[in-house]
């Protein structure tokens, strides 16, 4: 069970950032700075100021990061807000964790952006860029601050079977005004998962990743909003996001392991 610590809401001044002319207020508090984030995903300045809030907080909360802890649920406003499409039927609720890479962090961003990813993480089985928006090498090089693609995966799921999924992956590359260099990811599957097993079912998903670039490599914080179920078993509704966040490590070091084999 992911336990919650009760002080994360306790003693941080409301974070601004002064851009262009305009001041970005983010909230001051870790929970709601995730879904802010994730909502934001598009303004730059809003993704700064998430990053120099999010700076003291996963410090001061380190250990409660690396087990995993919930954070505020997703709603359908929330959605609207991110100029998605998709609907949901009530707030998803949330979870986040860290995890550390040894790769830099622009060696992960090759990794994740990857038309290949069959080839990078032992669970997918199938991988398929259907559409991409903007240039990947470009990218990859930080000329371009973004990229986008549109894909659908096949991944094992032990006893429950195989998934398959359409989903959007979105990149961005930010740095603050104190230089602080960070990747954003955002990955939305609205249309939830096929299941070969008729146990589970994944009805909708989505994530919202920084990764930090930080001396011997790269610190990845996750954050998680899956709406799943067991049929025919009462389960807590932080099930699924345990069982997400138990898969990052053995991600990472898939990722890691790809990247030392491959090179840049």
């Amino acid at each position: 069970m992911i336990e919650h610590p009760p002080s994360i809401f306790a003693g941080f001044a409301v974070l601004t950032l002064v851009a262009t002319g305009c001041v970005t207020d983010a909230p001051e508090n870790l929970e709601e700075l995730l879904v802010y984030g994730f909502v934001n995903f598009d303004d730059d300045a809003a993704q700064k100021a998430t990053i120099d809030g999010l700076l003291p907080l996963k410090e001061a909360h380190e250990e409660a990061l690396t087990e995993g802890f919930r954070v505020d649920e997703l709603s359908q406003q929330n959605l609207t807000d991110a100029g998605q499409g998709a609907t949901i039927e009530s707030g998803i609720v949330g979870s986040a964790a860290t995890v550390q890479y040894t790769s830099d962090v622009d060696q992960i961003a090759g990794a994740w952006s990857y038309e290949h990813m069959e080839e990078v993480i032992e669970t997918t089985v199938a991988y398929d860029v259907r559409e991409e928006t903007g240039d990947r090498n470009c990218f990859i090089d930080r000329e371009c601050p973004t990229y986008s693609i549109s894909a659908w995966r096949q991944n094992t799921m032990g006893i429950f079977g195989t998934s398959e999924q359409e989903f959007e992956r979105n990149f961005r590359w930010v740095e603050t005004n104190d230089g602080v260099e960070a990747l954003m990811i955002r990955e939305l599957v609205p249309d939830g998962a096929e299941m070969t097993s008729a146990i589970v079912a994944v009805h909708q998903q989505f994530s919202y990743s920084v990764l930090i670039a930080e001396s011997g490599g790269t610190e990845r914080l996750d954050t998680f909003w899956i709406d799943a179920e067991v049929i025919g078993a009462d389960l807590p509704d932080a099930w699924a996001l345990d069982m997400a966040v138990s898969s990052m490590t053995r991600t990472a070091e898939d990722v890691d392991q790809w990247i030392t084999e491959n090179g840049d």
